[in-house]
């Protein structure tokens, strides 16, 4: 079944339905819509761009997306299509393989936000939108599968697959914490990156280049467990004590390893003679053991020579080494001897200690039940040191799902100087890959394998920062560039992203706007939530101060800036009435300066930069965040425009015209001539001879200055004339263009009036709200000093 997405407001993306429809479109329409339509709309195919009407109505939506949007204020629908497009929303949701344990430092409300002030770990984000970065950013980025850890030769050696980011990335350096690897000894940490290409979105390419594991399992379960000798020697001892016949406790006058004495343990006593023979211990401090019958003799203060043996082999588990679906043809159980493995002599030397674990591997369905019988495996570890020892085993069994159970089953005589403490640490399986679907996606990976990790703090282990520049194609182009720029960035956005033909981008507009912000920082930063095509954009143009523009059936952009006068609006290109011009102070709304919040170039720390004065000398500022933006004269730029835009555009100004309003553009300089406002006179022209010009009203006689504006309202440069005191004036020079004045087409208008009273009322256009019949304008006073000194 199919989608219709109805999109109430092409200003407002979140202001939409999505309503499942796989019928006739015309059936929807006309349930939906019974009384038909009041304003422009258009229908939109989203998986080819085409548009839905007449016949095509007819079809069944099936398993398309269509989008319905409608133009609140008369948008043409032709250009309105191209705002449907940037309207839906954007999510790259590949989600990564499987989710680790998240390490304890995680907040994970903020992890990975673009503005977290906690410190950020490394974690995984399962069913979160792969992270969309543009230019050079530091990052702690997600895991891409589990992280896993093998001990080889006592070293503990750790895995990790990272997840960079959406598309091409270069890595730039690395940090472990806030060490760069640069500074650690040579072979502690290796990496490789892995572009789109190069893992081809399928399991198994990156573990043959770089020898990790892509999926693998570890229990959460196996977490510390300390592994008890069974069927053996647990403690012996001499130490002077005393008992009574008759009682069941013998009191030692020194300290004995009671923690190595439990209930059910066997007790037997080889001196005193008199105390010779096998009891079951009951209990047992540091300085006694009691036992379950009666001592049949009494000794005092006499060196009684002890062992104390376990019953029975004690197992721990059984665990289940992976979920319900899935196949292993591997499995590795980490173990660790935190005190080192010896049998201390009596000289103090150590010798050969030897540890057995027996692990039992049962084969279970997924539903938990046994397959089959169980398969035992046991591991010897021999050691005569006091250094801690890890070591990794490995079992291979054929592919299933298993549980498995360990226990030591060593048996020999141990003494309380003895060292042979075992702790289970870790059980993993290494799943099978399945390259049934894509797994990866249009991602850039990072292998790691950190050697000698025991080195290195678990939490430092756990945030690896990564600093990388994303690569994208030059706009118009397939040339990869490495940063930021911010025409190639919306390019990206727009056509690699959602997939929109690279000829809907204006290219004049858009191969403007990137040379002019060839020497600028461009966009740094990560979109890591969903968002709309529109409000991506949006944010990125920013900060070139500039917006994106629907024009026709183009994609293009209008920046704000010192501009020339393209147009002039007089009563006589206006509606009945002429310039409606509300002359209304602008409220600076109480704010005393701007604080811009932005990203440290180097290490993109959260910096703010603010104006006219610092910020612990503003009182009420206006603050605003700057995604993207990762410079310091830059930021201090952004400061500089916002205030001068809340104290220098302070007056506001809005009329309506015809259709030929929609030519105007935001930012758009606009000349006013309004007479009744003390400003030009302005007059058809009815006639054109050479340099002679007769209006249609009288001009003034002596020097005059003119402006003239064509039929399809550019205007001219402020031209020099003289006037006699009739309906004539004469240029000093051949007109800029041909006049238009014989009826077929608009006629062209002059503003005109003597030089020394000439005052023309520069606007910039903030606004364009196109209606059925007419055109609203809304615009504040042009200043070209706003600009100064700004980068």
């Amino acid at each position: 079944m199919g989608t219709v997405t109805i999109l109430h407001s092409l200003t407002d993306p979140d202001a939409r339905e999505v309503i499942e429809w796989d019928g006739p479109y015309i059936d929807f329409l006309e349930r939906r819509f019974p009384e038909g339509f009041n304003q422009p709309h258009r229908t939109v195919d989203m998986t080819n761009g085409g548009e839905v009407w007449g016949e095509a109505a007819l079809e069944p939506v099936g398993e398309r997306n269509l989008t319905l949007a409608f133009a609140p204020g008369g948008i043409d629908p032709i250009t309105a299509a191209i705002i449907v497009v940037a309207s839906v929303a954007i999510s790259l949701a590949v989600t990564f393989l499987l989710t680790p344990k998240a390490p304890a430092t995680v907040d994970g409300n903020s992890a990975g936000s673009a503005y977290s002030v906690s410190a950020q770990a490394n974690q995984a984000r399962l069913g979160a939108p792969v992270p969309e970065q543009f230019g050079q950013w530091e990052r702690t980025p997600e895991y891409a599968s589990q992280s896993y850890r093998v001990y080889a030769g006592n070293e503990e050696i750790r895995y990790f697959l990272l997840c960079l980011g959406a598309g091409k990335h270069q890595v730039d350096s690395v940090k472990i914490g806030e060490t760069p690897i640069t500074d650690l000894p040579s072979g502690i940490v290796s990496y490789s990156v892995y572009n789109p290409e190069d893992h081809d979105s399928e399991l198994g390419n990156i573990n043959s280049d770089f020898g990790i594991h892509e999926n693998v399992e570890t229990s959460g379960e196996v977490d510390q467990q300390e592994l008890e000798p069974g069927g053996s020697s647990v403690y012996s001892d001499t130490v002077d004590g005393s008992t009574t016949s008759g009682t069941k406790t013998i009191v030692f006058n020194s300290p004995i390893a009671d923690s190595a004495i439990r209930a059910g343990d066997v007790l037997t006593i080889s001196a005193p003679p008199a105390l010779a023979g096998t009891k079951t211990v009951s209990s047992a401090t540091e300085y006694s053991i009691t036992v379950t019958t009666n001592f049949g003799a009494s000794v005092t203060d006499e060196a009684i020579s002890f062992s104390v043996k376990r019953s029975t082999i004690t197992s721990t588990g059984p665990f289940v080494t992976n979920k319900a679906g899935s196949q292993t043809t591997r499995i590795e159980l980490d173990v660790e001897f935190p005190g080192g493995l010896y049998k201390q002599k009596d000289d103090g030397s150590f010798q050969n200690l030897t540890v057995a674990v027996t692990a039992t591997v049962q084969e279970i369905d997924d539903s938990g039940n046994d397959v089959g019988s169980p398969t035992g495996h046991t591991f010897n570890v021999t050691e005569a040191t006091n250094e801690p020892q890890r070591r990794t085993f490995s079992i291979t069994k054929p592919a299933g799902r298993y549980s498995v159970s360990l226990a030591r089953t060593d048996s020999q005589d141990l003494k309380a100087r003895d060292s042979h403490r075992t702790i289970w640490t870790g059980l993993k399986a290494f799943l099978q890959y399945d390259n049934s679907s894509p797994r990866y996606g249009d991602v850039t990976l990072m292998a790691m394998k950190i050697t000698g990790a025991q080195g290195i703090s678990s939490s430092s282990q756990s945030r690896i920062f990564v600093k990388s520049t994303r690569i994208i194609n030059q706009l118009g182009t397939s040339t990869p560039v490495a940063g930021g720029n911010l025409a190639d960035v919306m390019s990206h956005i727009y056509v690699n992203q959602v997939g929109r033909p690279a000829s809907e981008l204006d290219n004049t507009a858009f191969s403007a706007f990137r040379s002019a912000q060839a020497s600028r920082s461009g966009f740094n930063g990560v979109f890591d939530s969903v968002g709309t095509v529109w409000s991506a954009l949006e944010t990125v143009a920013a900060l070139g101060r500039a917006r994106p523009y629907p024009k026709a059936m183009t994609l293009s952009l209008v920046t704000d800036g010192v501009k020339t006068r393209s147009s002039v609006v007089a009563p006589h290109n206006t509606l009945s009435g002429g310039v409606k011009a509300q002359y209304n102070w602008i409220d600076p709304g109480g704010f005393d300066g701007v604080v811009i919040e932005y990203f440290d170039p180097a290490t993109f720390e959260r910096k703010t930069a603010s104006w006219p004065l610092d910020e612990d000398d503003l009182i009420n500022p206006k603050q605003q965040k700057a995604l993207g933006l990762a410079h310091d004269n830059e930021a201090l730029s952004m400061a500089k425009y916002i205030w001068r835009q809340i104290t220098q555009r302070n007056v506001e100004f809005s009329w309506r015209m015809e259709l030929d309003g929609r030519n105007f553009k935001p930012y758009d300089r606009i000349g006013l001539v309004v007479p009744e406002f003390n400003w030009a006179e302005a007059a058809f022209v009815t006639g054109a001879s050479g340099n002679a010009i007769t209006l249609d009203q009288i001009a003034p006689a002596g020097a005059l200055s003119v402006i003239l504006r064509d039929e399809d309202g550019t205007a001219s440069d402020v031209l020099p004339a003289t006037g006699n005191g009739t309906n004539t004036i004469t240029l000093d020079d051949p007109p800029p263009f041909t006049l238009s004045h014989d009826g077929t087409q608009v006629s062209t208008i002059c503003a005109f009036a003597l030089t020394a009273d000439f005052t023309v009322q520069d606007v910039t256009v903030m606004k364009v709200s196109p209606a059925k019949t007419s055109t609203a304008i809304d615009a504040v006073n042009y200043d070209a000093t706003l600009f100064d000194g700004l980068v």
